[in-house]
Protein backbone atom coordinates (compact mmCIF):
# COMPACT_ATOMS: atom_id res chain seq x y z
CA UNK A 1 0.00 0.00 0.00
CA UNK A 2 2.83 2.39 0.88
CA UNK A 3 4.57 1.71 -2.45
CA UNK A 4 1.32 2.35 -4.30
CA UNK A 5 0.86 5.67 -2.45
CA UNK A 6 4.44 6.65 -3.24
CA UNK A 7 3.98 6.05 -6.97
CA UNK A 8 0.65 7.88 -6.88
CA UNK A 9 2.26 10.94 -5.26
CA UNK A 10 5.18 10.80 -7.71
CA UNK A 11 2.81 10.61 -10.68
CA UNK A 12 0.80 13.55 -9.32
CA UNK A 13 3.94 15.70 -9.07
CA UNK A 14 4.90 14.74 -12.61
CA UNK A 15 1.48 15.70 -13.96
CA UNK A 16 1.59 19.04 -12.15
CA UNK A 17 5.14 19.92 -13.17
CA UNK A 18 4.83 18.92 -16.82
CA UNK A 19 2.66 21.91 -17.85
CA UNK A 20 4.92 24.25 -15.90
CA UNK A 21 7.96 23.02 -17.77
CA UNK A 22 6.32 23.56 -21.13
CA UNK A 23 4.99 26.98 -20.18
CA UNK A 24 8.33 28.14 -18.78
CA UNK A 25 10.12 27.67 -22.08
CA UNK A 26 7.99 27.83 -25.23
CA UNK A 27 8.89 25.39 -27.95
CA UNK A 28 10.33 26.57 -31.23
CA UNK A 29 7.19 25.53 -33.10
CA UNK A 30 4.99 27.53 -30.75
CA UNK A 31 7.16 30.63 -31.22
CA UNK A 32 6.98 30.33 -35.00
CA UNK A 33 3.22 29.83 -34.87
CA UNK A 34 2.82 32.91 -32.68
CA UNK A 35 5.04 34.97 -34.97
CA UNK A 36 3.09 33.88 -38.04
CA UNK A 37 -0.21 34.79 -36.42
CA UNK A 38 0.95 38.16 -35.09
CA UNK A 39 2.62 39.26 -38.35
CA UNK A 40 -0.34 38.24 -40.53
CA UNK A 41 -2.76 40.18 -38.34
CA UNK A 42 -0.69 43.39 -38.28
CA UNK A 43 0.54 43.86 -41.87
CA UNK A 44 3.78 41.98 -41.29
CA UNK A 45 4.79 43.66 -38.01
CA UNK A 46 4.91 41.90 -34.63
CA UNK A 47 4.24 44.32 -31.76
CA UNK A 48 6.49 43.41 -28.84
CA UNK A 49 6.84 44.02 -25.14
CA UNK A 50 9.78 43.11 -22.90
CA UNK A 51 8.62 39.51 -22.37
CA UNK A 52 7.93 38.84 -26.04
CA UNK A 53 11.26 40.39 -27.01
CA UNK A 54 13.15 38.05 -24.68
CA UNK A 55 11.08 35.09 -25.87
CA UNK A 56 11.58 35.64 -29.60
CA UNK A 57 15.30 36.47 -29.51
CA UNK A 58 16.08 33.55 -27.23
CA UNK A 59 17.95 30.64 -28.78
CA UNK A 60 17.27 28.40 -30.58
CA UNK A 61 15.87 30.34 -33.55
CA UNK A 62 15.15 28.84 -36.96
CA UNK A 63 14.05 32.25 -38.24
CA UNK A 64 15.54 35.68 -38.86
CA UNK A 65 14.07 38.71 -37.12
CA UNK A 66 14.59 42.44 -37.56
CA UNK A 67 13.56 44.29 -34.41
CA UNK A 68 13.12 48.05 -34.26
CA UNK A 69 13.49 49.60 -30.82
CA UNK A 70 11.77 52.94 -31.06
CA UNK A 71 10.09 55.68 -29.00
CA UNK A 72 6.93 57.04 -30.57
CA UNK A 73 5.46 58.66 -27.46
CA UNK A 74 4.60 62.30 -28.29
CA UNK A 75 6.16 63.38 -24.99
CA UNK A 76 9.53 61.98 -26.08
CA UNK A 77 9.23 63.64 -29.51
CA UNK A 78 11.76 61.40 -31.28
CA UNK A 79 11.84 62.83 -34.81
CA UNK A 80 14.04 60.04 -36.32
CA UNK A 81 11.68 57.45 -34.77
CA UNK A 82 8.67 59.04 -36.46
CA UNK A 83 10.59 59.28 -39.74
CA UNK A 84 11.73 55.65 -39.87
CA UNK A 85 8.66 53.91 -38.42
CA UNK A 86 6.52 54.08 -41.63
CA UNK A 87 9.53 53.05 -43.74
CA UNK A 88 10.14 50.00 -41.53
CA UNK A 89 6.47 49.02 -41.68
CA UNK A 90 6.47 49.47 -45.46
CA UNK A 91 9.29 46.92 -45.83
CA UNK A 92 7.47 44.53 -43.48
CA UNK A 93 4.21 44.83 -45.42
CA UNK A 94 6.00 44.44 -48.78
CA UNK A 95 7.72 41.28 -47.53
CA UNK A 96 4.41 39.84 -46.32
CA UNK A 97 2.56 40.66 -49.54
CA UNK A 98 5.37 39.25 -51.72
CA UNK A 99 4.49 35.74 -50.54
CA UNK A 100 7.93 34.88 -49.22
CA UNK A 101 8.52 32.06 -46.77
CA UNK A 102 7.06 33.43 -43.50
CA UNK A 103 9.71 32.01 -41.19
CA UNK A 104 12.54 33.37 -43.36
CA UNK A 105 12.21 36.84 -41.85
CA UNK A 106 10.01 38.52 -39.26
CA UNK A 107 9.72 42.18 -38.35
CA UNK A 108 9.19 43.29 -34.75
CA UNK A 109 8.68 46.68 -33.10
CA UNK A 110 9.40 47.37 -29.44
CA UNK A 111 8.32 50.81 -28.23
CA UNK A 112 10.08 52.34 -25.25
CA UNK A 113 6.89 52.49 -23.19
CA UNK A 114 6.44 48.72 -23.60
CA UNK A 115 10.10 47.73 -23.26
CA UNK A 116 11.77 49.81 -20.58
CA UNK A 117 13.36 46.68 -19.15
CA UNK A 118 14.95 45.80 -22.50
CA UNK A 119 16.28 49.33 -22.97
CA UNK A 120 17.80 49.20 -19.49
CA UNK A 121 19.26 45.70 -20.02
CA UNK A 122 20.87 46.71 -23.33
CA UNK A 123 22.05 50.06 -21.96
CA UNK A 124 20.31 52.00 -24.72
CA UNK A 125 19.87 55.71 -24.30
CA UNK A 126 18.93 56.66 -27.84
CA UNK A 127 16.40 55.67 -30.47
CA UNK A 128 15.71 54.34 -33.00
CA UNK A 129 17.90 51.26 -32.74
CA UNK A 130 17.51 48.28 -35.06
CA UNK A 131 18.88 44.78 -34.53
CA UNK A 132 18.89 41.88 -36.97
CA UNK A 133 18.91 38.42 -35.35
CA UNK A 134 20.13 35.57 -37.54
CA UNK A 135 18.78 32.02 -37.19
CA UNK A 136 20.81 29.76 -34.95
CA UNK A 137 19.43 26.48 -36.29
CA UNK A 138 18.01 25.21 -39.54
CA UNK A 139 19.17 25.57 -43.16
CA UNK A 140 19.84 29.31 -42.86
CA UNK A 141 21.68 29.21 -39.52
CA UNK A 142 24.71 31.43 -39.04
CA UNK A 143 27.46 31.14 -36.47
CA UNK A 144 26.94 34.66 -35.11
CA UNK A 145 26.88 35.27 -31.37
CA UNK A 146 25.65 38.88 -31.46
CA UNK A 147 22.90 40.47 -33.58
CA UNK A 148 23.73 42.84 -36.42
CA UNK A 149 23.12 46.50 -35.63
CA UNK A 150 21.74 48.67 -38.42
CA UNK A 151 23.72 51.92 -38.74
CA UNK A 152 21.32 54.68 -39.72
CA UNK A 153 24.07 57.23 -40.42
CA UNK A 154 25.65 54.84 -42.90
CA UNK A 155 22.67 53.12 -44.53
CA UNK A 156 19.92 55.75 -44.26
CA UNK A 157 16.30 55.98 -43.20
CA UNK A 158 14.45 55.08 -46.40
CA UNK A 159 12.66 51.79 -46.95
CA UNK A 160 14.73 51.09 -50.06
CA UNK A 161 18.00 51.48 -48.15
CA UNK A 162 16.79 49.26 -45.32
CA UNK A 163 15.56 46.62 -47.77
CA UNK A 164 18.90 46.68 -49.58
CA UNK A 165 20.68 46.09 -46.26
CA UNK A 166 18.46 43.09 -45.50
CA UNK A 167 18.94 41.72 -49.02
CA UNK A 168 22.69 41.76 -48.53
CA UNK A 169 22.40 39.70 -45.34
CA UNK A 170 19.71 37.27 -46.47
CA UNK A 171 21.05 36.75 -49.97
CA UNK A 172 17.59 37.22 -51.49
CA UNK A 173 15.73 40.26 -52.74
CA UNK A 174 13.69 42.08 -50.09
CA UNK A 175 11.06 44.05 -52.05
CA UNK A 176 9.68 47.51 -51.40
CA UNK A 177 6.26 48.20 -52.87
CA UNK A 178 5.16 51.74 -52.20
CA UNK A 179 1.45 52.52 -52.55
CA UNK A 180 0.47 54.86 -55.35
CA UNK A 181 0.57 58.54 -54.42
CA UNK A 182 -2.70 59.61 -56.02
CA UNK A 183 -2.36 63.20 -54.81
CA UNK A 184 1.11 63.46 -56.36
CA UNK A 185 -0.15 61.98 -59.64
CA UNK A 186 -3.03 64.48 -59.67
CA UNK A 187 -0.71 67.46 -59.05
CA UNK A 188 1.78 66.28 -61.69
CA UNK A 189 -1.01 65.88 -64.25
CA UNK A 190 -2.31 69.39 -63.53
CA UNK A 191 1.20 70.87 -63.89
CA UNK A 192 1.81 69.08 -67.20
CA UNK A 193 -1.53 70.19 -68.63
CA UNK A 194 -0.85 73.74 -67.42
CA UNK A 195 2.58 73.75 -69.07
CA UNK A 196 1.12 72.49 -72.38
CA UNK A 197 -1.60 75.15 -72.29
CA UNK A 198 0.96 77.89 -71.52
CA UNK A 199 3.19 76.79 -74.40
CA UNK A 200 0.25 76.81 -76.76
CA UNK A 201 -0.72 80.34 -75.72
CA UNK A 202 2.85 81.65 -75.87
CA UNK A 203 3.87 79.95 -79.12
CA UNK A 204 2.54 82.70 -81.45
CA UNK A 205 4.64 85.28 -79.55
CA UNK A 206 7.76 83.09 -79.49
CA UNK A 207 7.47 81.68 -82.99
CA UNK A 208 9.61 84.40 -84.52
CA UNK A 209 12.34 83.84 -81.93
CA UNK A 210 12.29 80.06 -82.41
CA UNK A 211 12.45 80.34 -86.20
CA UNK A 212 15.20 82.96 -86.16
CA UNK A 213 18.58 81.88 -87.54
CA UNK A 214 20.33 84.14 -85.04
CA UNK A 215 18.80 82.21 -82.13
CA UNK A 216 20.08 78.86 -83.35
CA UNK A 217 23.45 80.35 -84.30
CA UNK A 218 23.87 81.67 -80.74
CA UNK A 219 22.91 78.28 -79.24
CA UNK A 220 25.34 76.47 -81.56
CA UNK A 221 28.13 78.89 -80.65
CA UNK A 222 27.61 78.34 -76.92
CA UNK A 223 27.66 74.56 -77.35
CA UNK A 224 30.83 74.67 -79.47
CA UNK A 225 32.63 76.88 -76.95
CA UNK A 226 31.66 74.53 -74.13
CA UNK A 227 32.99 71.51 -76.04
CA UNK A 228 36.36 73.04 -76.96
CA UNK A 229 36.93 74.80 -73.64
CA UNK A 230 37.50 71.55 -71.75
CA UNK A 231 34.14 71.47 -70.01
CA UNK A 232 33.16 68.11 -71.49
CA UNK A 233 36.58 66.60 -70.72
CA UNK A 234 36.27 67.68 -67.09
CA UNK A 235 32.72 66.33 -66.95
CA UNK A 236 33.77 62.92 -68.26
CA UNK A 237 37.11 62.47 -66.49
CA UNK A 238 36.20 64.26 -63.26
CA UNK A 239 39.72 65.55 -62.42
CA UNK A 240 40.33 67.19 -59.02
CA UNK A 241 40.24 70.96 -58.81
CA UNK A 242 43.69 70.99 -57.20
CA UNK A 243 46.39 68.33 -56.82
CA UNK A 244 49.83 67.95 -55.30
CA UNK A 245 52.97 67.47 -57.41
CA UNK A 246 56.37 67.14 -55.78
CA UNK A 247 54.86 68.26 -52.45
CA UNK A 248 53.59 71.44 -54.07
CA UNK A 249 49.98 72.45 -54.59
Amino acid sequence: MEVRNFFFILLSYFVLLLPLCYSAKPSLDSKVALLNQASSQNLGVVELDSNLYDEFVAKPRNYSMAILLTALDPQINCIPCKEFDPEFRLVARSWLEAGNEPSRLYFGVLDFKNGREVYAKLGLNNAPTLFYFSPTTGPYAKDVSEPYKYEFNRHGFSAEQFASYLSGILGIQVPVKRPLNYFGIFITTILILGAIASLKLMYPMMESVIRSKNTWAAISLVVILMMISGHMWNHIRGPPYVYYHNSQL
